[in-house]
């Protein structure tokens, strides 16, 4: 439980402990370096990086808990342990959007992708970046969405079809298959609902857009 070393990441993501005694160790990944001597500190990233997980390997698989720190390590006398590997990676971004249309019709359905008569402007297909996936704004189309928070004022969000639940994700995401059904006069001039991009390794954007 104390930190008894130190070691700089080179720019490759190679790391290496020198003359480790025999004995059973934690290895942390972290910009916290702590004090030589005291507890173990608590493991810090840069902000908008994220913990992917912790593998003995090459492997993109995890120790079971993602969380920055491999442990247990146990060196024995002449070991050398290798593949130690640590996973991170930096947090998607969803873009907003707003469009504004005619008044709809009850039971009406517009598709958020298709031009319509009712529909002025460009039309709204759920767009967003990754540093690792998308380094770029575009089309989240084959991507994998989050829909946060759904329309309230008498409308259902609706993929292929189908209602869209709360917090539902949804892969391989086709843009064609994103509605709206307007089920009754809304109250208010707009409706509204957030979603978030869910990159390559199953992070969330932590801010949905609307």
């Amino acid at each position: 439980g104390l930190f008894i070393a130190t070691i700089l990441i080179e720019n490759n993501g190679a790391y290496l402990f020198n003359g480790v005694a025999p004995d059973t160790y934690t290895v942390q990944l972290s910009t916290n370096q702590g004090v030589v001597g005291q507890p173990q500190p608590a493991t810090v990233l840069p902000a908008g990086w994220v913990n992917t997980g912790e593998f003995n390997g090459v492997g993109a698989v995890s120790d079971g808990s993602v969380n920055g720190v491999y442990a247990p390590i146990v060196v024995v006398a002449n070991d050398i342990k290798t593949d130690n590997n640590f996973g991170i990676e930096r947090l998607p971004d969803s873009k907003p959007f707003n469009t504004v249309i005619l008044t709809p019709n009850l039971g009406e359905s517009i598709a958020l992708t298709t031009p319509s008569a009712q529909r002025f402007g460009s039309l709204p297909i759920l767009t967003g970046s990754d540093p690792e996936d998308q380094p770029g704004t575009g089309s989240l189309s084959g991507k994998t969405v989050q829909i946060t928070q759904l329309p309230q004022n008498f409308t259902v969000l609706r993929y292929n079809g189908i209602p869209v639940l709360p917090n539902q994700i949804i892969p391989n995401y086709n843009p064609a298959l994103l509605d709206v059904i307007f089920t009754g006069s809304t109250p208010t001039n707009f409706i509204e609902f957030r979603y978030a991009y869910v990159d390559a390794a199953g992070k969330p954007d932590p801010t949905p857009a609307t």
